[in-house]
Formats: C-alpha cells, sequence, structure tokens
C-alpha cells in the first residue's frame, strides 16, 4: 500500500487498513509492525508493506502480488512506473489499483486511467455516494466551492480547474529559446534532510533558472531540487552557479530577522565570485506568486522542455493548497528579479551559451515513458488464495 507521504501514510492510510483488518477479524496485534517502515501479516498468510511515494525509487526491490496506490493523483508519476514493475511475485503477473481525487485532463493519473488503456477500469464514486459521511456533509461542502472545483472535488470529474491560482495549461512547453537579455537563478532554501523514521516531509531546496528576453517573455531554463543537510544544500547552490556562470545573477529570499542575515551573508561569502544578492521577502506567499500567476496567464512564461516540469506543473497546479510551494517560490522570485534587471546579459559570453544549449540538449534527450496497467482475472481470485503468502504493497 502506497500513500503520497509517510504522514499521509501514517495518519490515514496505515490506520484505516488496520481498523477494517481488525472489525473483519483478519488480523492478529502480534502481527502488526508499527515502526518504520510498518507491514501487517494477516491470518491469511498475506504480508502488506506499507510505504510512501516521496522518493519512488526506494519503491524498488520487492516482488509483489498487488499494489494500491491511495491518494494517486497526489504522487508523481514515477511512483506509477516503479510500482507497476514490482507486480511479479511468483512469476505470476500481479494487479494495481489507485484511489484518487482526479486532477485535470493534463494530469498522469488521466492519460493512465481514463483513456481506455488496455487491462485497465475506471470507476468513478461521487462523495454524495459514500454512505459513511454524516447528513448533509455533501451540501455543506458544496455551498463552499466553486462548480468548477464541485465538479472535480465531489464529482470525480477531470476537469482543468486546478488551483485557485495557476492553470497547467498556461506555461507552454518550448523546444528552443530565444536570445536572452537576463538571466537569474532564484534559490528557495531548506536545510533538512527526509527522514521517513520519524515521519517527516520537509521543504525541498529549490532553484529556479529564468531568462527574459527583449519582448519580456520569460523562460524557465531549469529548476534544480534536492532534500538535503545544509552542507549538502550548500553544496548544491556553489555546483549550480558553476555549470550557469558567472554572469548569471544568484538571489536567494532573506527571511526576517537576525537569522536571515546570517544566511544570507554566509552565502554571499560561499559564493564569492559570482553575481549574488538577497531580497528580503515581505508579503504572504500567495501574494508574491501573483505577478508569475499574471504573466502565465498571459502567456508570457514558457518552459524549456525538460524531465522536470511535470514536478513543477503539479506544483504549481495546486498551489496555494499544495504540501510544498518551493518551486513556485523560487519562480515567483526569480521571474520579480528578472522584471527589475537592467541592461542586457552579455551574448558573447560562450560558457553561458554553452550551458543553455546543454540544457536543451539534456531536455529533448529524456527517455520516453511508456505506461500500462496490469491487472488479473477474476478467475485468479481462487488461486491465489491458496498460494500461501503474498506481499502486497
Amino acid at each position: 500500500m502506497i500513500a503520497p507521504t509517510y504522514s499521509m501514510l501514517s495518519d490515514a492510510s496505515f490506520r484505516m487498513f488496520l481498523q477494517l483488518a481488525e472489525e473483519l477479524g483478519i488480523v492478529d496485534q502480534g502481527s502488526v509492525k508499527r515502526s518504520a517502515p510498518p507491514s501487517i501479516r494477516l491470518r491469511t498468510g498475506a504480508e502488506v508493506l506499507f510505504r510512501s511515494a516521496d522518493e519512488p525509487d526506494r519503491l524498488r526491490g520487492p516482488n509483489l502480488s498487488g499494489v494500491w496506490m491511495d491518494e494517486a493523483s497526489l504522487m508523481p508519476e514515477d511512483a506509477f512506473t516503479v510500482a507497476i514493475g514490482r507486480l511479479r511475485e511468483g512469476g505470476q503477473q500481479g494487479w494495481a489499483t489507485a484511489t484518487f481525487t482526479p486532477k485535470g485532463r493534463q494530469h498522469w493519473t488521466y492519460e493512465t486511467f481514463a483513456t481506455g488503456r488496455p487491462d485497465t477500469a475506471l470507476f468513478h464514486c461521487r462523495t454524495s455516494y459514500n454512505p459513511f459521511l454524516p447528513s448533509g456533509f455533501h451540501g455543506t461542502i458544496r455551498q463552499q466551492y466553486t462548480s468548477q472545483l464541485a465538479a472535480q472535488e465531489l464529482e470525480g470529474e477531470f476537469t482543468d480547474a486546478g488551483g485557485t491560482m495557476f492553470r497547467r495549461s498556461w506555461f507552454g512547453l518550448v523546444d528552443t529559446i530565444p536570445q536572452l537579455t537576463h538571466r537569474v537563478r532564484a534559490w528557495d532554501l531548506a536545510a533538512t534532510p527526509k527522514d521517513e523514521a520519524k515521519a517527516r516531509d520537509p521543504d525541498w531546496t529549490a532553484g529556479v533558472l529564468l531568462g527574459k528576453d527583449a519582448s519580456g517573455c520569460a523562460y524557465i531554463l531549469d529548476i534544480r531540487r534536492m532534500r538535503g543537510t545544509p552542507q549538502q544544500v550548500q553544496a548544491l547552490v556553489r555546483s549550480t552557479a558553476e555549470e550557469d556562470g558567472r554572469y548569471v545573477e544568484i538571489t536567494l529570499e532573506e527571511e526576517p530577522g537576525s537569522a536571515g542575515k546570517i544566511v544570507s551573508d554566509h552565502y554571499r561569502r560561499h559564493l564569492s565570485g559570482f553575481n549574488f544578492r538577497s531580497e528580503r521577502c515581505t508579503g504572504a506567499k500567495a501574494e508574491r506568486a501573483q505577478p508569475l500567476a499574471a504573466q502565465a496567464e498571459a502567456g508570457n512564461v514558457k518552459l524549456l522542455r525538460s524531465p522536470w516540469n511535470r514536478d513543477f506543473l503539479d506544483e504549481i497546479e495546486i498551489f496555494p493548497f499544495g504540501k510544498h510551494d518551493d518551486q513556485v517560490d523560487a519562480a515567483a522570485s526569480a521571474l520579480w528579479r528578472a522584471r527589475h534587471m537592467t541592461g542586457d546579459w552579455p551574448r558573447h559570453y560562450p560558457e553561458a551559451r554553452q550551458s543553455i544549449a546543454d540544457r536543451m540538449a539534456r531536455g529533448r534527450s529524456g527517455a520516453s515513458r511508456l505506461y500500462a496497467r496490469y491487472g488479473r482475472d477474476d478467475d485468479d481470485e481462487d488461486e491465489d488464495r491458496g498460494a500461501g503468502r503474498r506481499r502486497i504493497f
């Protein structure tokens, strides 16, 4: 069983599964492992493993009979790709199922489950169908939602409403970029490594490289993300600066108070020789993102086609209600700074031009993906019951 984050796994998915298993009388308390990573051995002999999709590559390894992805639309597509590759226990094709609230026709769940792919079935369940909800729940919630949001959240429809500020369709993907007049790399820092054993889902460090052409159109050229220690974050910022080149301005949001000044001064020394500046952030994050939303809606923000596009669009689509907003913050900061820069970016500088060329080449060479929904016929159920212990995510 897979949940989007470890906190969602422990607070909801694991707890509800265990409650239902106890009600059905198919589990003994001595067969429940609550410490990370949790698991449950049922009286049938089946072993159920519980994992989060924070880092999809960590789902690799076990051979499984089945996978249930709870809240799949909040997971990256890579989690599904890795998970279906595990469905091979005992030399048999396993099954995969996903429960989720739709996130629009541009989301990977629509392409995977709602376009009629072979061996795939989609079951549509409205909130009003849920017999366990309190009386009047649906009507009360409906009054708080717009019609588009209600269609998505309550009716289970694939709409393109997205979040309240951004839509995926506003960000055009391009394979080439024009001559740029300015470039800036903006960082939104975090310095807490992910620790699944402690049920944490910390923020990401995100660095957005944005360029502006003579017409004022902005191009997001590259995004770097990581979760790591302060030393690892510093190393990423430095190595990225060296790759970007010394003519790319580096900007860092300075948090209020003396701690923010200390961090800014540290990075100013750490990036000695580079074009570094810090900016004091004011106002709520949603307010700071409004100029980015306005420019994107006007068609003035493009993305260089690259593997990072999907993660960025997934985050920005549900901003400001998503768990993370690091890429949005960095992109908004980069756009603000680029629109206030004067003078031309040195066009003759070969290091900077080659850096862009290299990124464009990497973006075009990203591996294509083929996804399929795997399943077994109902006739296989009786055989599975007698097959002894089976492992299920």
